[in-house]
């Protein structure tokens, strides 16, 4: 698969060292995500997004990182999540789990915004009654010819005409569905800088028309922005919102991925997608997590509520050697979009981007596990495993650097045929997948690709034997009515 890519742009480590090579296994952020798709038997890829996204939605309003080629830019730290998933992948579940004291947050919210807007009204009706008493005196002094009172009552009429009530701006912290309209409307008069949340974002995505796609582009680079509706205009100096967009992955393939307009306007590049892929269990039924998924619920829980119930304002920067990974990785994405044949080369726009996505990621990574306002290599290598992946999608989704899409959800769909069905066997022959596998791998070509992708990915091993391949599951082995021991 990677026969053509001339360099590694994504080391977790300086070639002279390899301290931080498992960081997969040693950082709490993939414990935690492990633990929480093993509880509930979900997509770690939709865990991921479900943990990044509550975490990016209680701090972003508040929480800048400072930029390494420029010590007086502040970066904003919002970021658009697409994650795809087939139907029944428990995309809502586990979204609403993570971010429910987001929900529980935002039912406050919107009382007082109700109660605001009932006393709001309530000064509206007697600011008018008293214009018009005023109104009603002004008129008697004009009949009365009184110009002494009308002097007065003129002056007293301008003071109470800037003492006029006004709407307040209805906080939004997470919106739940909402359309495209809607986020605008919350853009220009929150407070609160919004979470659009949406499960089944196909109906936002296909609403996505040139100026709002500008206008998305511009608040994830933090540009000011401006836009009017039929009866006002808005200015936004500070503009930081975030995308939470997930929906299943057939849809999007008929609805979205060829839209010209998102591709051609850079939108893509500035977000982070992935393909959720089936859970299936990483260790035997014996295994004893350090904590379980519930539990790790809970624990990210009781954070994102104090930085809720007693928010703070923070500018994390990089220490000097997080700064000096950060250079490395940043540099060598950047010579690789230069080179013939490489990831990057395929990829412009997402790998100019990427540098900022690995340190928006990072502060991320770092708020949630780490203290301080001094971002160490940890959440670096953390936030570059991630966009690795984040990137290998774009490849898949975008370009014509893989194979068509298509195949990798068939050879997905294959291991989860290997998993429903050959599980309690020891083995699976080539052949028996040829006659009775998944309709799209009875092909023996598009078999051996699937098998090789799966492979590759160490999902599966093989071993040859005599004519045909043997398929081994990289998975403990359960005993079942089925096995053949």
């Amino acid at each position: 698969m990677y026969a053509n890519t001339q360099l590694n742009t994504y080391p977790h480590f300086y070639p002279e060292s390899s301290a931080s090579l498992d960081i997969t296994t040693t950082h709490p952020f993939f414990k935690d995500a492990e633990a929480i798709a093993d509880e509930y038997k979900v997509s770690i890829q939709i865990v991921h997004h479900a943990m990044i996204i509550a975490f990016i939605s209680v701090y972003q309003h508040r929480v800048t990182v400072g930029d390494p080629r420029n010590a007086e830019n502040k970066i904003k730290i919002s970021q658009f999540f697409v994650t795809l998933a087939a139907s029944g992948e428990k995309k809502s579940l586990i979204t609403d789990l993570l971010n429910k004291p987001i929900s529980d947050y935002q039912v406050k919210l919107d009382a007082a915004n109700k109660q605001a807007a009932l006393n709001i009204k309530q000064e509206k009706l007697t600011w008018k009654v008293k214009k018009n008493v005023l109104l009603s005196k002004l008129k008697k002094a004009y009949q009365q010819d009184n110009d002494d009172d009308a002097v007065e009552l003129e002056q007293r009429l301008l003071e109470h005409d800037e003492q006029e009530p006004h709407d307040i701006a209805k906080d939004q912290l997470m919106l739940d569905g909402a359309t495209v309209a809607g986020l605008k409307k919350s853009l220009a008069s929150s407070s609160i800088n919004p979470m659009m949340h949406s499960s089944e974002a196909i109906a936002f995505l296909r609403a996505l028309d040139e100026a709002f796609t500008t206008m998305l582009n511009r608040a994830w680079d933090g540009q000011p922005m401006a836009f009017e509706t039929y009866n006002k205009k808005y200015d936004i100096p500070d503009p930081r919102t975030s995308l939470s967009l997930l929906t299943q992955t057939n849809v999007f393939y008929k609805h979205v991925a060829g839209n010209a307009l998102l591709q051609d306007s850079g939108f893509w590049a500035r977000c982070l997608i992935s393909v959720a892929t089936p859970y299936y269990p990483l260790h035997g039924p014996y295994h004893q997590p350090e904590e379980d998924g519930k539990a790790v619920i809970e624990r990210i829980h009781e954070k994102l509520r104090t930085q809720l119930e007693a928010p703070v304002v923070r500018h994390l920067t990089l220490s000097n050697t997080a700064k000096d990974k950060w250079f490395y990785i940043a540099n060598n994405i950047e010579r690789s979009k230069t080179l013939q044949n490489t990831k990057e080369s395929h990829t412009p726009a997402f790998a100019a981007k990427m540098p900022s996505h690995i340190l928006r990621l990072a502060a991320v990574i770092h708020l949630a596990y780490e203290k301080g306002d001094i971002i160490d290599t940890a959440s670096i290598d953390v936030a570059t495993h991630l966009v690795k992946g984040f990137h290998e999608a774009q490849l898949r989704l975008f370009t014509s650097y893989y194979n068509a899409p298509q195949f990798y959800f068939d050879a997905w769909q294959l291991h989860n045929w290997l998993i429903k069905k050959r599980s309690g066997y020891p083995l699976t022959e080539e052949s028996m997948i040829l006659k009775f596998g998944p309709p799209t791998s009875r092909d023996l070509t598009s078999l051996k690709a699937q098998l090789d992708y799966l492979e590759d990915n160490k999902v599966i091993y093989r071993n040859k034997n005599k004519k045909t391949s043997e398929v081994f599951l990289n998975q403990p082995f359960y005993a079942t009515p089925n096995c053949l021991y």
